[in-house]
């Protein structure tokens, strides 16, 4: 290889070097940008919604000295500048906060449906794919038919119904209507003690035990 082929060689490399650096940079500044524009949704939400998060942990029966004290302790009484900012030192240190709702950790809160949350959307994005596909390669096939037609049909609704009424409207048809389903929870009672929770994954937890 002469000497200009290997320069060029070199310009090549570097050029790519600078180009795998350069996305990588944009990557990098794009992720924290989203990550903080979402911690300055999340917090600005949660002061302009009218609940006061004292009184959520609390009761509205709470003595006035421990409503103070609990404000100033959750550092509610700072300047709402000073409070972003220790909201987001304490959310890239992993801590989220005391739930509203549940009065526990939001860390805790997380761990506990986690589990839940990722197998039903794994699950549900296997049988949406078993089935979809299929279904797509066959309206694609079967273009202007009857069975063209129907799927179209299944995918407009499957776009256009909220997931929470489809998911309430399944609850009433499969379960309270024909009772093809268990009673709407994460395990049948059935099942409940037919394993030791392991992982908090039940899938995983029921195949490594059997």
């Amino acid at each position: 290889m002469s000497t200009v082929e290997k320069e060029v060689a070199a310009g090549r490399g570097s050029a790519r070097a600078v180009a795998i650096a350069s996305s990588l940079g944009r990557f990098l500044v794009i992720a924290i940008t989203t990550y903080l524009g979402l911690l300055a949704v999340t917090f600005f939400i949660g002061r302009v919604i009218p609940i006061d998060p004292v009184l959520a942990v609390l009761g509205d029966r709470a003595p006035a000295n421990v409503v103070e004290r609990t404000r100033r302790e959750m550092g509610l009484d700072l300047p709402l500048i000073e409070q972003f900012y220790i909201y987001v030192k304490n959310a890239l240190n992993g801590n989220f906060g005391i739930s509203v709702l549940t009065t526990n950790p939001v860390m805790t809160d997380i761990r506990r449906a986690l589990p839940a949350t990722t197998e039903l959307a794994t699950l549900g994005t296997l049988i949406g794919a078993l089935f979809g596909v299929p279904l797509g390669v066959l309206a694609a096939v079967k273009r202007g038919s009857l069975i063209d037609q129907i799927v179209r049909i299944i995918g407009l609704i499957g776009y256009s119904v909220p997931i929470f009424w489809l998911g309430l409207l399944a609850l009433v048809l499969f379960y309270a209507k024909l009772q093809w389903v268990a009673f709407p929870a994460r395990l049948d009672v059935v099942y409940e003690y037919t394993f030791t929770p392991i992982t908090g994954f039940y899938l995983l937890d029921s195949a490594m035990q059997g």
